[in-house]
Order: C-alpha cells, then structure tokens, then sequence
C-alpha cells in the first residue's frame, strides 16, 4: 500500500484551488496504488480542512504555527510528519512556494523530485511524472529510484472533481516543532497590483492588440 501525502496551499485562511485540484488527482492516483490520500497544511486559522473529504483526501494534517512561511521550518515540519505516516508519495503545486519548499524535502529525505509536471500517472506501481522540456517544445516522463517519491505540478493542469459528495476529512491537529531556524521571515509585502491571481482561475479569455480596448472583449 502506498499513501499520497499532499502539501496544501493556503492564503487568508482559505484553502487555495491548486490544493483541491490535486487532492482530486492524488485520489486517483491513490486508487492505483492502493492508498489513501493525506493533506498537510501548515498555519493557523485555516477554514474549511474537513470539506477536502468531497475531493477524496482521507485526513488532513493541520500543524499550527505562528510563524511566516519558512522554507527550512516547512521543510522540517514535513519530514517529521513523513516519518510518521510514511508515505509512498508526496505531492506539491509548482507554485512560488512549492518551488522554493520541495528541493529542500526531497534533500532532507533523500527522494527523487520532479517538478513542474502537467500529468501525474502510476506505471508499475511507481509514480510516472510528466514534465515539459526544452521551454515546451516536448515532454519528458520522469520515473523514480528512490521509495519517497516527490513531484510538483503546474497550476490548473488537473480538473477539480468531487470524489464522494458531502463526505468529511478527518482532521488532525499535530505539534511540529520546527526547532531553531537559520533564517526568520520577518514580513511577506503584498503587491499593489488589483490584477486576478491567474492561477486561481477556472477560465482564462485573451486578446492580442486587434482587440484595442477591454470592452471590445464582449464580442
């Protein structure tokens, strides 16, 4: 049996779509291998972890912190909780964060990684990750040596999908000491702009200059 552990996403205590759409996969993928899907989230005042359940995940792990996102506390926080559960596969969003967390997972559990996948399969009963190559102009698929396999994928490469409508996660909260850090994030300064997070968003409509105005977008 092999359980998918997946890092969740969050931002002003909402659990980010990027998260539910991997969840989705991960209970795909956990049917393939004969495992459950976990969540881990890190952070205080999260809403909505049970409601995960719907997209397949089995418990989700919320460990509390009063801290800022630290890549080398995270890092910690989630291989103490690796060494716990053990799972076969953990799985991330090839996100800001996730890009800058992930190489520090794989190198304190010694497990193979990659990342910015678009497609995630089982071949074998290993994780087969599909990545893009050469800026996109091919696709290279990504097959693991080591027991811990680790992959993140790209934002919105995944369909969101409710596995079992109104079923409920269980929710477990756990007390990870990160211990001392090297580095403390003092202060995250969001940007002035009001433009959309793109990444969050289910459609995407673009126009080149013939469209020479926003309220052309109508036609």
């Amino acid at each position: 049996m092999g359980n998918i552990l997946i890092v969740g996403e969050h931002l002003d205590g909402k659990i980010k779509k990027v998260t539910q759409e991997l969840v989705s996969k991960a209970a795909e993928l956990g049917q393939a291998l004969g495992g459950e899907v976990d969540v881990a989230l890190i952070g205080s005042s999260i809403q909505g972890a049970e409601e995960l359940g719907i997209y397949g995940a089995k418990r989700v792990f919320v460990v509390p912190t009063p801290e800022k996102y630290n890549s080398e506390g995270y890092a910690k926080v989630i291989q103490a909780l690796a060494d716990e559960i053990k799972p076969s596969v953990i799985l991330g969003t090839a996100s800001p964060m996730g890009k800058d967390l992930f190489p520090h997972i794989a190198a304190r559990l010694k497990a193979g990684l990659a990342t910015d996948c678009t497609d995630l399969k089982i071949d074998g009963g290993k994780l087969l990750a599909t990545r893009p190559v050469f800026a996109g102009k091919g696709f290279m698929d990504v097959k693991f040596e080591t027991p811990i396999q680790l992959a993140t994928a790209r934002p919105n490469s995944f369909i969101t999908k409710p596995v079992i409508e109104g079923a409920k996660a269980e929710v477990v909260a756990k007390s990870i000491d990160p211990g001392a850090l090297r580095a403390v994030m003092k202060e995250i300064v969001k940007g002035k702009s009001d433009k959309v997070d793109l990444t969050e968003a289910s459609i995407i409509v673009s126009g080149g200059r013939a469209m020479k105005a926003a309220e052309n977008f109508k036609i």
